[in-house]
């Protein structure tokens, strides 16, 4: 998928920074759906989209795994200290933070995210 989103933000021509917004957000997505959506060893799909409508890009992952709304998740505090600090649980702020626009919908049986970015 990587290679991919990387492909087709070139091919966009999207400036650095929004191609590196959208490979994070990506990635991070995409990630959390592998690592939580499924039962270990079922088969499923996860579909991706990008599209882009001149004024800005929009990004769709889209999968048949548990709900999960990840705008009603609540972002821990971060750590006062490293002794503190858990391991992983981030990836949500930070595409909260990169992403334009981020909209989340169950339908029947699959979760759909859609995040926009900025062209430019």
């Amino acid at each position: 998928m990587t290679s991919w989103v990387a492909e087709r933000a070139a091919t966009l021509g999207l400036s650095s920074q929004t191609a590196y917004a959208l490979q994070l957000c990506m990635e991070e997505a995409v990630t959390n759906v592998i690592s939580y959506a499924f039962d270990p060893g079922s088969v499923h799909e996860i579909h991706i989209r990008l599209w882009c409508d001149g004024e800005a890009l929009f990004a769709e992952i889209s999968d048949d795994g548990r709900q999960f709304d990840p705008l009603a998740y609540e972002v821990p505090p971060l750590a006062k200290d490293l002794d503190s600090a858990a391991i992983g649980g981030l990836g949500i702020k930070l595409m909260r933070g990169f992403a334009e626009s981020i909209a989340y919908q169950r339908s029947g049986q699959t979760n759909r995210l859609l995040m926009s970015f900025p062209v430019g």
